[in-house]
């Protein structure tokens, strides 16, 4: 599966960018994470490859886990 991260501010052109990933298969969590570096709130979305592949949990705090590890090794200094 993929997860992305979306801005989770109910503006216009976040709900715009979410509706269209939605439109391309993707779930919207309920969970909203924020960084203390931006200020803006996210929000995980999920987009299962088979129906009934339960490999990416629908739980963002736990997404989120996984995308700050992910950060942390894309980003650290070597």
């Amino acid at each position: 599966g993929i997860i992305i991260e979306v801005e989770s501010d109910a503006t216009p052109d976040n709900l715009a960018r979410i509706a269209f990933w939605e439109s391309c298969g993707f779930v919207a969590t309920d969970y909203v994470h924020r960084y203390f570096w931006v200020p803006e709130p996210y929000r995980a979305m999920v987009l299962r490859f088979r129906d009934g592949d339960d490999s990416l949990p629908l739980d963002g705090e736990l997404l989120f886990r996984h995308i700050n590890a992910f950060h942390a090794k894309a980003y650290r200094k070597r």
